[in-house]
């Protein structure tokens, strides 16, 4: 497949069994990108990540494929409420996911936030400009509101594999009504 991208829920999969966000989002991404490999990934339960830990399997990975993090160019996260925020740096200490979107480079996926709790998801963000003068946070981007055709350009702007990770999160940030970006000047 061109295009990897793997929708990743917050929760375990037995708390979000009969939730729709990451079904939407499934859609929207073959939409946009027909003959990408899109996989699921969901927030491990207890249980699950005792036994991960203790084989050395790290938590995000789709559920189909088994596949890391790593092999996958973009990631989105489907939040719907404040406490499965802090699931996320535990997801990427275990993963080996540098936290912030600064310290990631050109091999890494496009990780972007969204879903019914983006507009509290301050948490994510810095809180202040970093020397270098960029905007950062955990995620490289955070996607706030309806996402009907919305996500659908959002997708196909940040897996255009000829410009740069910069430009296509800056190219997203001014096209996608709704998408901040991280890592990118004020």
């Amino acid at each position: 497949a061109p295009q990897h991208v793997l929708i990743a829920r917050l929760s375990p999969f037995t708390d979000v069994d009969r939730s729709l966000p990451h079904l939407f989002l499934f859609q929207q991404v073959r939409r946009a990108l027909p003959l990408a490999y899109i996989d699921l990934a969901f927030f491990p339960a207890r249980a699950e990540r005792a036994w991960m830990e203790g084989e050395n399997v790290p938590p995000l990975i789709g559920v189909r494929s088994m596949h890391s993090v790593e092999d996958f160019e973009l990631v989105l996260f489907s939040n719907s409420y404040l406490l499965e925020l802090i699931n996320l740096p535990y997801l990427y200490l275990h993963s080996n996911v540098p936290l912030f979107a600064r310290e990631r480079g050109p091999g890494d996926p496009i990780f972007v936030l969204g879903g019914s709790n983006a507009m509290a998801s301050q948490a994510l963000l810095c809180a202040q400009e970093n020397e270098a003068d960029t905007r950062d946070a955990l995620v490289e981007g955070v996607f706030f509101g309806e996402g009907e055709e919305r996500v659908e350009r959002l997708v196909s702007i940040l897996t255009q594999e000829h410009d740069g990770r910069r430009e296509r999160l800056t190219r997203a940030a001014a096209e996608v009504e709704g998408f901040w970006a991280a890592n990118i000047s004020s």
